[in-house]
């Protein structure tokens, strides 16, 4: 990841744009299969119908993912690629080709859809929310109404593709206290507190959490918990204060480095940077209820997106 990051930002910014197109398309044809599998050829416990898992995953893979909510995290990851596209096209008065990323982002739609991933579904929004508010900020008039027509264009089309399935897991959120989800990570949050004050300046470990979590479990109300489900309380957990320390100091310099690129007054609304602003929001929303950052095909399309 690190030698993905260097050799991202030593590349021209054409062809970070055309790294860009290259994402965005691959997050669609993951999100298509996704769907395929999901509604009309399911994969079983394989990925991709061609590589068998020990089927022990529930509710049981999609696409090239274990996890659905990693899939679901990993689409949204790539939707402000497209988004960012589609803004860039459009300034150039490339018609066909904002056309081409519109479509893109609904596509995307349709693989969070079919993931019935809530965390997903909210980091895919964040995402283009986000792609909106740096417009906003730029004072592009035009490129924020292109992202509300969009937003728009998505609250009609999800209730036409959403499944009876994911529209019951989305009424459950309003009442949290009945759903099991909610209740296993509010559970495991809270006591992975007690581990933060048990190993509180250098953590557990790397990876440590799945070892030490025992020490401080409650309740069983899931078989094993190898992950927080929540990023910042694994970083705690795992590395400590001062490990939280290094990582926040770090994302700010990200941060800090993104935002000047998206700001400079002698550049015009460029796709990268406004892909980049939407991909660490994605990142921080998502990894507030899942561990996607552990995924390395997550982490490496993060890395390349602020590379």
């Amino acid at each position: 990841m690190h030698s993905a990051f260097f050799v991202c930002r030593s590349i021209s910014s054409e062809r970070r744009e055309l790294l860009l197109w290259i994402m965005a398309f691959a997050g669609a044809a993951v999100a298509l299969g996704g769907a395929i599998s999901r509604d009309y050829y399911p994969q079983g416990h394989t990925l991709w119908w061609l590589l068998p898992t020990n089927g022990t995953s529930l509710p049981g893979p999609l696409g090239g993912f274990i996890n659905p909510n990693h899939f679901a995290g990993y689409v949204a990851l790539v939707t402000p690629c497209a988004m960012a596209l589609a803004i860039g096209a459009f300034a150039r008065r490339n018609w066909f080709r904002g056309l081409i990323a519109i479509a893109l982002v609904f596509l995307l739609a349709l693989g969070i859809m079919a993931s019935h991933s809530r965390g997903g579904l909210l980091a895919y929004v964040c995402g283009i929310g986000t792609v909106g508010l740096v417009c906003m900020l730029r004072g592009r008039i035009l490129a924020v109404l292109l992202v509300a027509a969009v937003l728009v264009g998505l609250a009609f089309w999800t209730p036409v593709i959403i499944s009876d399935a994911y529209r019951s897991r989305l009424g459950d959120l309003l009442s949290l206290e009945d759903d099991d989800s909610y209740r296993t990570r509010m559970q495991a949050w809270s006591d992975s507190t007690q581990l933060v004050a048990r190993y509180p300046l250098l953590g557990a470990g790397a990876n440590g959490y799945r070892m030490v979590f025992p020490q401080s479990r409650t309740a069983s109300t899931h078989a094993r918990m190898t992950h927080a489900e929540n990023e910042y309380v694994q970083l705690l957990v795992d590395f400590g204060l001062i490990g939280a320390i290094l990582f926040f100091a770090i994302l700010s310099c990200i941060v800090y480095r993104v935002a000047g690129a998206l700001f400079r007054t002698d550049r015009g609304l460029q796709a990268v940077p406004i892909a980049a602003a939407g991909a660490l929001s994605v990142v921080a929303v998502h990894s507030l209820v899942d561990f996607a950052l552990h995924i390395p095909v997550y982490a490496m399309t993060a890395t390349v997106l602020i590379g």
